[in-house]
C-alpha cells in the first residue's frame, strides 16, 4: 500500500494499480476484508486513469458485487457512476448516483454522499445543463475545501472551473484552474492535469491572452510526449498549440508543428484530426501571402467533416474571396448556415456574422452587430469580440458616422495593448483604425495603428519566418502590403 501511494504520488499511475492490485490480494489471504475493499476501491479509481474503458468498468463492477452493506455500496455505486461518466453514458450515470446517495445517507455517510452529488452534478451538465450544474456543485465546495485528500480536492476544484468555463464565467474560472494545475503538475499528476489544460488554454484564448495559452499548450505537448514515449502527435495538444502559434503569428512553428501532421494523418481514422490540422495550415498559408497554397489545402478536406470544419472552411475560403464581394457573401452565409440544429460555438459563429454583417452599411447591419458584441461581453468572450467592435466601427464609417467610428476606433486601440485579437489578422485591426482614425481626422491615432501594425509585420518577418518566405509574406499579403505602402508615402 505504501509503494502504491509513493507511485501516485509520482503521478505513476500504471505502476500504483499495479502495487494496489498486489496489496488487494495479501489483504484477501490474510482475510483482512475491510482492507481489500479499501485497496480495490483506488485500484478501480487508478484503472479508470490508466486503462481502456472495458477493464475500467470490469473493475467497478467487481467492486459492488464485493461490497458489504449499504456504505460500502454507496463508494461501490460512485465508481460504477464515475465509469458511465467518463463513457458519456451521462443519463444511467444519473440514476447510478442517485443510487449511491441514498445507500450512502442510509449508511451515514456524508462525504461518499457528497462525492456522488459532485460526480452526478458533472453528469447534470450534459443531461440538464450547465446552469443546473452549477445550482448543483458550487453549494458542495465547502466540502470540498475541507477535503484531507488533496488529490480530490483538487479534482472537484478543476472541474468547478471547468463548468465555469463552459457556462461562460471565465473570469470565475481562471483562479481555479490556476490553483489546481499549480497542485496537479507539482505532483505530475498528467492525468488530471490534462483535460483541465486543455480548457484552460482555450479560456485564455477568448480572454485574450495567447502567450498564455501557448505557455500551457507547451507544457501539454511536453506531458503528452513523456507519456507516450516521445510520440506527441496522437494528442490534440498539437493541433491546439498550432492553432495558438498561427494567432501569435508564430507561421514558421505551425509549419514546423503542423506539417508533419498532415503526413501522418492521412489516413481514414486521422481524418477529422487532419482535416482541422488543414485548416490551420490553410489559414498560415493566407497569412503568408500564399492563396493557391491555402486553397488546395482546403480542396483536400473531406465533404463529410463535422459542421464546424465545413463552417470553418468556407469562412477560410471567403477571406480568399475578398475581391468577389458577392462569393465572399455566399461562403459566409453558407458558413453560418453550418451551426443550424448544431451546438452553438460561438466563439467560431460570431466571427464568422461579425464579418458578414460587415458587408451591409445599413442600420439594421448596425443593430445586429451591436448586439452580437454585446453577445460577447455577456459571454465573457473579449478576444472574439475585438473582431465585432472592428467591424461596427467599419459599418459605422460606411454609414457616414465617422465620429462614432473614431469613438470606437480609440477604444479598440487602447484595449490592443492587453487583449489580443482570436480568428483574425491583427494587422488587419490595426489597418482598419487608421482608416477610421484618418475619416475622422485624428492624425495621431492613424501613426500610432501604422507604426503598430508595421511593427507587428517586422517582427514577425524575423523571428518567425524562413528567408525565403518574407517577401511572400511583406509583398504578397495584400493587408501587409498596403500597410508598407502606407509608411512609403507618408
Amino acid at each position: 500500500a505504501r509503494a502504491a501511494a509513493r507511485a501516485a504520488a509520482g503521478g505513476r499511475v500504471a505502476e500504483q494499480a499495479r502495487w494496489l492490485e498486489a496489496a488487494a490480494d495479501a489483504h484477501a489471504q490474510a482475510g483482512m476484508a475491510r482492507e481489500r475493499f479499501d485497496a480495490l476501491e483506488q485500484l478501480a479509481v487508478a484503472m479508470r486513469e490508466s486503462r481502456g474503458a472495458d477493464e475500467a468498468r470490469s473493475r467497478a463492477q467487481a467492486l459492488l458485487a464485493l461490497a458489504d452493506g449499504p456504505g460500502e455500496r454507496a463508494r461501490a455505486l460512485v465508481q460504477v457512476g464515475a465509469c458511465g461518466l467518463n463513457e458519456a453514458h451521462f443519463e444511467a450515470a444519473m440514476q447510478v448516483f442517485d443510487e449511491a446517495i441514498a445507500a450512502a445517507e442510509a449508511a451515514g455517510d456524508t462525504h461518499t454522499a457528497q462525492h456522488a452529488r459532485y460526480l452526478q452534478a458533472l453528469a447534470a451538465s450534459h443531461t440538464l445543463g450547465l446552469d443546473e450544474a452549477l445550482r448543483r456543485i458550487e453549494p458542495l465546495r465547502p466540502w470540498a475545501e475541507a477535503l484531507q485528500d488533496d488529490s480530490l480536492r483538487h479534482s472537484f476544484l478543476a472541474d468547478l472551473a471547468i463548468v465555469y468555463d463552459q457556462a461562460d464565467r471565465r473570469r470565475r474560472a481562471r483562479p481555479l484552474f490556476e490553483r489546481t494545475l499549480a497542485y496537479f503538475d507539482a505532483r505530475h499528476e498528467t492525468s488530471n492535469a490534462a483535460p483541465a489544460r486543455a480548457l484552460y488554454a482555450r479560456s485564455l484564448l477568448m480572454l485574450g491572452d495567447p502567450e498564455g495559452a501557448c505557455a500551457q499548450l507547451e507544457i501539454a505537448v511536453r506531458d503528452r510526449r513523456v507519456a507516450a514515449a516521445g510520440d506527441a502527435g496522437h494528442g490534440i495538444e498539437l493541433l491546439n498549440l498550432g492553432r495558438v502559434y498561427c494567432e501569435l503569428g508564430r507561421y514558421r512553428e505551425t509549419l514546423a508543428l503542423l506539417g508533419p501532421e498532415l503526413e501522418r494523418l492521412d489516413t481514414e481514422a486521422g481524418a477529422v484530426v487532419r482535416g482541422a490540422v488543414a485548416l490551420v495550415l490553410a489559414r498560415v498559408q493566407i497569412h503568408l501571402g500564399q492563396p493557391a497554397r491555402a486553397l488546395q489545402l482546403l480542396k483536400a478536406l473531406r465533404l463529410q467533416a463535422p459542421f464546424h470544419q465545413q463552417a470553418m472552411r468556407a469562412w477560410t475560403e471567403a477571406l480568399l474571396a475578398q475581391e468577389r464581394p458577392r462569393d465572399r457573401a455566399a461562403l459566409l452565409a453558407q458558413a453560418l448556415a453550418c451551426f443550424d440544429g448544431q451546438a452553438d460555438l460561438p466563439f467560431l459563429r460570431l466571427p464568422i456574422l461579425f464579418d458578414q454583417l460587415a458587408g451591409e452599411a445599413d442600420a439594421q447591419a448596425l443593430a445586429a452587430l451591436r448586439e452580437a458584441v454585446a453577445e460577447c461581453e455577456a459571454r465573457e468572450l473579449p478576444a472574439p469580440q475585438l473582431l465585432g467592435r472592428a467591424r461596427l466601427m467599419q459599418v459605422l464609417g460606411a454609414c457616414g458616422r465617422a465620429d462614432d467610428a473614431l469613438t470606437v476606433a480609440r477604444n479598440l486601440f487602447a484595449d490592443l495593448d492587453r487583449i489580443k485579437p482570436v480568428g483574425c489578422y491583427l494587422p488587419e485591426l490595426y489597418a482598419a483604425i487608421r482608416d477610421a482614425a484618418l475619416a475622422g481626422g485624428d492624425s495621431v491615432l492613424a501613426g500610432q495603428a501604422l507604426d503598430s501594425a508595421v511593427a507587428w509585420i517586422d517582427t514577425v518577418a524575423r523571428k518567425h519566418l524562413p528567408p525565403l518566405g518574407r517577401e511572400a509574406f511583406v509583398q504578397r499579403n495584400p493587408v501587409n502590403r498596403a500597410l508598407l505602402a502606407a509608411v512609403t508615402a507618408r
